[in-house]
């Protein structure tokens, strides 16, 4: 990998890790918001924009970090290449459930019964997110120590 290449990957994991950060703070405002404030308008501006995080996140991740992880890992061995790939399956399938949410809270209108679910469903989002940073963070580790293959 070239310098230029090695500085935009850089470049590309840092930005999408204080993304991360922010996404991480709107999760725990949203829980927040949704056990303390009974003003339902505050619920749902706070809701929403922490969907177009979670989708911004996501999206980063597949369409801007990924592929360049996978490249310049593919590059170093196949044994790598194979573990990244598991580690991708992975995140996929928190990206389905992080895609579900923002699917049924990034609406025009919320009903009152829409947000009756809303604790549950921050819950299994949460868990989602915790496994998704922990392969994710296995997927930069293998970058970055590219002798030590994680699956």
């Amino acid at each position: 990998m070239t310098g230029g290449e090695s500085d935009k990957l850089e470049h590309a994991i840092n930005n999408w890790l204080q993304e991360r950060q922010e996404l991480i703070v709107l999760y725990c405002s949203v829980c927040g918001v949704h056990q303390q404030i009974q003003d339902s308008d505050t619920k749902i501006q706070r809701l929403k924009t922490f969907c177009q995080i979670l989708v911004d996140y996501c999206s980063a991740g597949h369409f801007e970090v990924f592929p360049e992880l996978l490249k310049t890992v593919t590059s170093q061995g196949e044994e790598l290449a194979s573990s990244a790939n598991t580690l991708l399956g992975k995140i996929q399938d928190t990206t389905d459930i992080s895609l579900d949410f923002n699917d049924r809270y990034e609406t025009e209108e919320l009903p009152p019964e829409v947000l009756e679910p809303l604790a549950r469903h921050l819950s299994k989002l949460g868990q989602a997110l915790e496994q998704r940073f922990d392969y994710e963070d296995q997927l930069v580790e293998i970058l970055l120590q590219p002798s030590s293959a994680v699956a």
